[in-house]
């Protein structure tokens, strides 16, 4: 197991030496990114530099007139910015030269912008999204889940961020595609699932069962087979932090943020505890999106989130993060088991650590450090600085060489 600066786990920058931006600098750094989660760096030298400017390398200040009526710009340390506009951010390391042309308070302010960026592709807060939100009971437990049905709101919430995940697909929603493909028959087209499907088959030695599924459907039915499924954190992040989001009822009543957060946490309440698991993984979820990844669930591989560079529809994951909350302060004494399911076994780590190496991901564990279990908050929450992430990087321990 090595520990390593969580800043500089992400960034391959090279060491870099500037006087005066070292002496405008304090020890140790707090830097807070636009998420509010609060990121603490014990780097020092010009190690503490370097970490600095990594901190804020996932910020590339690239502002284009991506959409019409934008014209007003100003200059401001050579960085261009629009006025009343949206921020163009991609995830693309700063290099030296950008980082030295600013000063360090001006990217102290760029890294305080609160909700108004979207990492990684273009985006604006003046969309509007529609989900709807389904409540489904099995054995007296309730269930939430919330779907998209209409191709604007699908095509532009995959398009711009890879949130959710088609329900009939792999991840991208492409049943329609593949439908319309299959009527068509266009044989130069095969889908990801195609290619598992009949892969799968031959295998098995039989057919493949694309006519059995495709045949009995209609062209009237088809467009709607295939709904986006939004995750619960994904759900709070469009509508709280970036705003693009509302939630409907099936009768097409639209919900209050309140009520959001009170259906997708079930409680009656209007406040929560800091230590409830969901606003944990939340809070997790929010601070790698706000550093440039796309975030997804990992339980496929035994973890909580993986990260990708650019979606899964370009290249695999790269990271697993596993969860692991701790607490301080004076806790409750019926809290004392809350997380009971997060106990670290050296077997279980070493089962996951295992299963991250066998598919080439890095292993994280993302510490989360939760506040005094006695305060509640009021929902719904727009900041998360009140927890602290440190994260642990974690390598298999292989005998053969590593002895």
């Amino acid at each position: 197991m090595s520990t390593k600066s969580n800043i500089k786990q992400f960034t391959n920058e090279k060491r870099f030496h500037n006087k005066n931006v070292q002496e405008s600098l304090a020890l140790p750094v707090i830097a807070k990114c636009p998420v509010g989660i609060r990121f603490i760096n014990y780097a020092s030298g010009s190690n503490h530099i370097e970490s600095y400017a990594a901190t804020l390398s996932y910020i590339n200040i690239n502002i284009h007139k991506a959409y019409s009526g934008l014209n007003q710009t100003t200059q401001t340390n050579n960085t261009s910015f629009i006025q009343n506009g949206i921020f163009v951010i991609e995830r693309a390391i700063l290099n030296v030269k950008n980082i030295l042309a600013l000063s360090a308070l001006y990217l102290a302010k760029i890294a305080l912008e609160p909700f108004y960026v979207f990492f990684s592709k273009y985006y604006t807060a003046k969309k509007n999204c529609k989900a709807y939100l389904i409540k489904n009971a099995i054995h007296d437990k309730l269930f939430i889940q919330v779907w998209c049905y209409d191709n604007f709101s699908i095509n532009f919430l995959w398009n711009n961020g890879n949130f959710g995940k088609g329900i009939l697909s792999r991840s991208a929603p492409t049943w329609l595609n593949r439908f319309e493909d299959f009527t068509q028959k266009n044989e130069n087209s095969v889908s990801v699932e195609q290619f598992t499907l009949d892969r799968r088959s031959k295998k098995k030695g039989e057919k493949s069962h694309n006519i059995n599924l495709f045949g009995s459907i209609n062209a009237e039915t088809s467009s709607s087979m295939e709904p986006l499924q939004l995750t619960p954190c994904e759900t709070l992040y469009l509508s709280t932090a970036v705003g693009c989001l509302t939630i409907l009822d099936k009768f097409n009543n639209e919900f209050s943020l309140e009520a959001v957060w009170k259906l997708l946490f079930q409680t009656e309440s209007n406040s929560i505890l800091w230590s409830n698991k969901l606003l944990v993984e939340y809070a997790v979820y929010h601070f790698y999106k706000s550093r440039g990844w796309i975030v997804k669930n990992g339980l496929k591989f035994s973890v909580d989130f993986v990260l990708y560079k650019s979606g899964p529809q370009s290249s695999h994951s790269e990271y697993s993060v596993k969860i692991i909350p701790v607490t301080s302060g004076e806790i409750k004494s019926d809290s004392d088991n809350l997380y009971k399911s997060y106990d670290q076994d050296i077997r279980i780590l070493m089962s996951q650590s295992r299963i991250c190496s066998q598919v080439k991901k890095r292993l994280f564990l993302c510490y989360v450090e939760i506040p005094d279990l006695q305060i509640p908050v009021q929902i719904p929450i727009y900041d998360l600085s009140i927890y602290k992430i440190t994260e642990i990087s974690v390598t298999r321990f292989n005998p053969e060489t590593n002895r």
